[in-house]
């Protein structure tokens, strides 16, 4: 009896030794959440300020922030049908105060409008101005408590992967950071970071910590109201959905199968509280189009090329970022394609328009977005370890000084975070295997997405990856380091014995293996696509219909000429964009440059510069008797019309025929195609595929 008690007083101690453990590990990490919300909210209300003061106005498109005005004012969430002089001075950033007295006494007339897509974001600024007065200042506040939430929520994820001595100064290097900061005027684009970070968060709760089957339901629905909320801030949260269903359904500690219908509730559960949440920004979508698309071709455009650094092909899918000439584009491909006669911008015809355009895309060109994906990655996986201006920040600060010194230590990192990605789910798959696959999948998936358009504003969330691998890494290395000297076997069973350890490798390889394997074929597979694609493409272009155009020299200079030409469009009705595929012809004969710089000009209304069309197209010069060939689209509305084709003065003996292109309306891509005059006997440009130089 005395043995029994005695060995059940030991366990009691021992259990209440671990539970205040555990307790104060709770408290120093409640008190470090508090300190970091007050010092990021003291940070952010700093940079605003300092940017105003720079003489700067934080810009997120005020103009359309009239719902707000009228829900402070007891108005509705809605808007007026009839112009306010007073308001439209405030929402032109005329005035930062605004007296709701003088809103007309009835309410707003207009429930559907296009805004209903920020419906959250509208409505928190108008909620704040209930209490605070309509001001745009007042703002700061509400972008500063979203800065300092931000800062907690990267607390939270650095200590799912190693301790609060790591978690905090690494957290303090995101709080500083230029890029997490440079937003912080831009709202719209702020506002859905700690939503994010937040399902991140909960991604990683799931996967970590053993959670019973109710605190499952009840962190599925949580996903869902983030995600619904933040989709009333930015559409960015939908790219969360998938990850989100497909941890809970394969990822939570237990097994597979394990309470399997548990885990298809929690998903429905998930996507029910979603669709709840989100309902007025779903249905005004529903009524009005989402746009949805639009954004995806937006990021094909060149520009986006050489921010992922991906080398020039002979292709380009768009030669501007620019919505008007996306818009043109999704119309004209509508009209011709798809025989859509009434299609407008961001309605739902548009929408399908939009999104049949941007399959054809993917279709088509399968290796270029893995191309794609993986220049975003590269890059996305280093954030952490470069240098960024310090734009808008107070250059005497502690964190930025912290910051600014830990560059020369972080910089030498540079260029490793594709290293990082492999070794710290490999080393993690050794421990614990379904975390490292965890791992895999989450590095893949939201450092490629951003390639959709890479914009730093769809990225600046992901910087923590970076900081949260070399955090991980040292913990964790520390932590084995110091279990092996103590021998506390406990928490390194794999080095128990030989036979364990081997066969933990062993499963480790063959997870690798399955991925590689995997990507290995997607990757060829995607390629043979792509190449039987482009040399359709070609093909569909060379024997179609050519007819030459009749070409003068209106406008010469020393410097520069205009070529025009008249041209027969196949399209009358000019209320509808319309495109015609033009084929420049290139001599080498007697081109005395290396490269020949031509630019497809536009007349357009000075006063809407968006309607500059403009292409500007460089080919190597052929040799003498060799020709070389431009396709390039050229795109008409009641707005802007084509002008003609201007080349230096010296290169316009370079350009030998224009030819209009006929019956390409029922092949779906019309992209600029540059063929070398050696195309045809080099394979390079029959199958080429673009590379990534980062």
């Amino acid at each position: 009896m005395a043995s029994v008690l005695y060995h059940f007083s030991r366990d009691f101690k021992t259990i209440t030794s671990l539970k205040t453990a555990h307790q104060n590990k709770l408290q120093l990490d409640f008190l470090v959440l508090c300190l970091l919300f007050i010092i990021g909210l003291n940070f952010a209300f700093s940079t605003i300020t300092n940017y105003r003061n720079l003489g700067n106005q934080p810009a997120f498109y005020q103009l359309v922030f009239e719902p707000a005005v009228n829900f402070a004012c007891g108005k509705g969430f809605a808007i007026y049908n009839t112009p306010n002089e007073s308001l439209y001075q405030f929402l032109h950033l005329e005035t930062n105060h605004f007296d709701c007295k003088k809103l007309p006494q009835y309410p707003a007339e207009v429930s559907q409008f296009v805004q209903k897509s920020w419906f959250y974001l509208l409505g928190s600024v108008g909620l704040i101005w209930k209490l605070t007065g309509v001001s745009w200042t007042s703002v700061d506040g509400f972008v500063a408590v979203l800065f300092a939430i931000t800062i907690t929520l990267c607390y939270g994820i650095f200590r799912l992967g190693m301790g609060p001595v790591l978690a905090t100064p690494l957290t303090l290097l995101i709080c500083a950071s230029p890029l997490n900061n440079s937003f912080l005027p831009f709202l719209r684009d702020y506002g859905k970071v700690p939503f994010i970070l937040a399902i991140f968060f909960i991604l990683g709760l799931l996967v970590k910590i053993p959670i019973k089957k109710y605190g499952l339901l009840i962190l599925a629905s949580l996903c869902g109201v983030l995600i619904g909320i933040g989709y009333g801030f930015r559409p960015d949260l939908l790219i969360t959905i998938p990850p989100v269903i497909l941890t809970i359904l394969f990822l939570i500690p237990g097994g597979t199968f394990a309470n399997l219908p548990w885990k298809i509730l929690a998903s429905i559960i998930m996507l029910l509280t979603f669709y709840i949440v989100a309902l007025p920004i779903l249905s005004s979508n529903l009524h009005m189009g989402s746009g949805t698309f639009h954004f995806p071709l937006l990021g094909l455009m060149k520009s986006f090329d050489l921010n992922l650094g991906i080398i020039p092909s002979i292709y380009e899918f768009g030669h501007q970022y620019n919505d008007a000439l996306v818009d043109t584009m999704v119309n004209s491909y509508g009209f011709q394609y798809l025989h859509l006669n009434s299609i407008g911008y961001c309605t739902k015809n548009y929408d399908i328009a939009s999104g049949s355009l941007y399959m054809q895309i993917i279709k088509s060109f399968p290796a270029d977005m893995l191309t794609r994906g993986y220049a975003s990655a590269t890059q996305i996986l280093n954030l952490g370890f470069k240098s960024q201006p310090m734009a808008i920040l107070l250059p005497d600060d502690f964190l930025v000084l912290m910051y600014q010194k830990s560059r020369p230590i972080l910089g030498m990192l540079k260029g490793c975070g594709i290293l990082f990605a492999f070794i710290v789910p490999f080393l993690t798959t050794l421990f614990q295997l379904r975390i490292g696959i965890f791992l895999i999948l989450f590095l893949s998936y939201f450092t490629f997405y951003p390639a959709i358009q890479f914009d730093p504003r769809h990225f600046l969330h992901l910087e923590f990856i970076s900081l949260w691998m070399i955090g991980y890494l040292i913990y964790h290395s520390f932590k084995l380091t110091y279990s092996c000297y103590n021998k506390n076997f406990s928490e390194t069973k794999i080095f128990t014995s030989r036979d364990v350890f081997l066969k933990k490798l062993k499963a480790t390889g063959m997870v690798s293996l399955v991925f590689l394997g995997v990507g290995f074929m997607v990757i060829m597979l995607a390629q043979t696509i792509q190449r039987k694609n482009i040399k359709k493409l070609i093909n569909t272009y060379e024997t179609a219909e050519k007819q030459v155009i009749v070409k003068s020299i209106t406008e010469e200079s020393n410097e520069s000429t205009l070529i025009t030409f008249d041209s027969s469009p196949n399209i009358t009705q000019i209320n509808i964009p319309r495109s015609e595929m033009l084929l420049i012809e290139v001599l080498g004969d007697y081109c005395p440059h290396k490269e020949i710089n031509f630019t497809l000009e536009y007349s357009f209304d000075p006063k809407y510069p968006a309607h500059n069309l403009a292409n500007k197209i460089t080919i190597t010069t052929p040799p003498f008797g060799e020709k070389a060939f431009v396709y390039i689209p050229a795109y008409q509305s009641q707005h802007f019309k084509p002008k003609g084709i201007s080349t230096p003065t010296t290169q316009t003996t370079c350009i030998k025929n224009i030819y209009t292109v006929k019956n390409l309306e029922h092949y779906p891509l019309w992209l600029t195609l540059k063929l070398p005059y050696n195309y045809k006997t080099n394979q390079k440009f029959r199958t080429n595929l673009r590379q990534s130089t980062k």
